[in-house]
C-alpha cells in the first residue's frame, strides 16, 4: 500500500518487526502503536488476533456489538479489543525482563 502511495498523508499499523524497515523505506508515513488503524477505507492491523479484532470491530459497526460478540465466542476470544489499545511488543517484554535482572544483581547482597 505504502509503494502504491496509497498510505500518502495517512498513517498505519504494522507487525511490529516491519516497522523498522518500513519507517527507513517511507519516513513521510506515520506509524501507529495501536492494535489496528482504519482511515478512509484503508485497513491495517499489527498482525494476528489484532486483525480478528479489526475484524470484529467491523463486524460490530454492521451487524450490532451483540452480533460481534457472538462471532468473538467461536474463536474463544473472550473479549474485543479496541482499536486504540497499544500492541504488546516482544521489544518491550524483553527489556522489562531485563531491567528486573539487572535489578535484582543490584539488590542483590554481597
Amino acid at each position: 500500500m505504502a509503494r502504491a502511495g496509497l498510505l500518502k498523508d495517512k498513517s498505519c499499523t504494522l507487525v511490529h518487526q516491519c516497522c523498522t524497515t518500513f519507517a527507513e523505506l517511507y519516513p513521510n508515513i506515520t506509524l501507529q502503536e495501536n492494535l489496528y488503524t482504519i482511515t478512509d477505507n484503508l485497513l491495517t492491523s499489527a498482525g494476528g488476533t489484532a486483525t480478528l479484532d479489526m475484524l470484529l470491530y467491523l463486524i460490530g459497526q454492521d451487524h450490532g456489538r451483540d452480533f460481534a460478540h457472538h462471532v468473538s465466542k467461536q474463536f474463544l476470544q473472550e473479549r474485543i479489543r479496541t482499536s486504540q489499545e497499544i500492541q504488546t511488543t516482544p521489544g518491550r517484554y524483553y527489556l522489562s525482563l531485563r531491567l528486573q535482572h539487572a535489578r535484582k544483581m543490584i539488590e542483590k547482597p554481597t
